[in-house]
């Protein structure tokens, strides 16, 4: 698919499914693209707890969910509870794209990656 139809794709749904596999240093200890676009698609999100997604869930708790694949299903319980409930879910979305909006944006997060790469680079 075109990458410009991929953020409509996305949005045509209700949760988004971010599963890494911490083994993988990379995948562990980064923010993976699929995450950030859930959030700006205004998506809830169910996420692996990586180090990355563990830390975009604690800057936005009421975005989403990070469950363990390979726990009981009884520890599925929050998600089950967003399918149960419609107002629960809409919750979540609204969470995650107010995220997007204010957190994980360009106007945020610009900034902080100039600077980085001011200093990370010898004067010109």
């Amino acid at each position: 698919m075109p990458p410009a139809r991929l953020p409509g794709v996305i949005a045509d749904h209700d949760i988004g499914l971010a599963l890494e596999q911490s083994s993988i240093a990379s995948r562990d200890l980064t923010i993976t693209n699929k995450i950030l676009q859930y959030l700006n698609a205004g998506l809830a999100v169910v996420a692996t707890p990586t180090a990355g997604q563990r830390e975009v869930l604690q800057r936005a708790p009421d975005a989403g969910l990070a469950l363990a694949p390979d726990r009981a299903p009884a520890s599925f319980a929050p998600l089950q509870a967003w399918l149960d409930n419609p107002s629960l879910l809409h919750r979540a979305q609204t969470a995650a794209r107010a995220a997007a909006e204010q957190v994980y944006c360009w106007e945020r997060e610009g900034p902080r990656l100039l600077e980085c790469v001011r200093q990370a680079l010898p004067p010109a």
